[in-house]
């Protein structure tokens, strides 16, 4: 349950640190955000569910040394959350403007929330992969690999990345930063995987 409260706080505080940087660029960009995390929240935890719904089986047949089976169906649903994850991505890309218009009627913050929904919903695939080896990791007693996963997507890794992408590209770049993030924190997911999968 470690790694789990410390992924919880790490959300927290990419919150407090994605404010942070939004801040210069007004209130109107500010109040999107917490409209934008919310719609793309619904999307994450969805996700969420049906990672960890999968927990009980690869505890079972990791504890039973059944690892090809396990092997399969780690492939199985890498493949079915990213499926899920990418048609979330269609749906909130295409259709930013009108779920958006349900959340406010000024102008400024409008146009604020459609760039940044498209901009945070391009991450939403390589998400599907963090969940993925992050419970993965949890069901087979990985701690390390587990503790890393948990600190990385919203922790160091997206802290590094939004120092970078926020110099080099501004508001574009803080708005990028955590699909930038989901990318290379899936990058790291999927090789400590392989390792554990050789390991096996």
């Amino acid at each position: 349950g470690i790694t789990a409260a410390i992924t919880n706080l790490m959300s927290s505080v990419c919150m407090v640190i994605m404010n942070r940087f939004l801040t210069p660029y007004g209130n109107e960009a500010l109040a999107a955000m917490c409209m934008v995390l919310k719609v793309n929240m619904i999307a994450q935890l969805i996700l969420v569910g049906f990672a960890f719904g999968g927990v009980p089986v690869y505890g079972f047949l990791y504890g039973s040394k059944n690892h090809a089976k396990l092997k399969e169906l780690s492939k199985f649903c890498i493949m079915f959350l990213s499926g899920i994850a990418l048609a979330f991505s269609v749906v909130l890309i295409g259709l930013a403007r009108p779920i958006m218009s349900g959340f406010t009627s000024d102008p400024v913050v409008f146009e604020y929330c459609v760039k940044m929904l498209r901009f945070m919903t391009f991450g939403t695939v390589f998400v599907a992969v963090v969940l993925y080896t992050s419970v993965y990791f949890q069901a087979t007693g990985r701690v390390v690999q587990a503790f890393i996963m948990s600190i990385s997507r919203q922790g160091v890794v997206f802290m590094i990345v939004i120092v970078i992408m926020s110099r080099v590209a501004q508001l574009n770049g803080v708005l990028l930063s955590q699909a930038v993030a989901d990318l290379v924190s899936a990058a790291i997911g999927l090789l400590l995987y392989l390792g554990a999968i050789k390991k096996n």
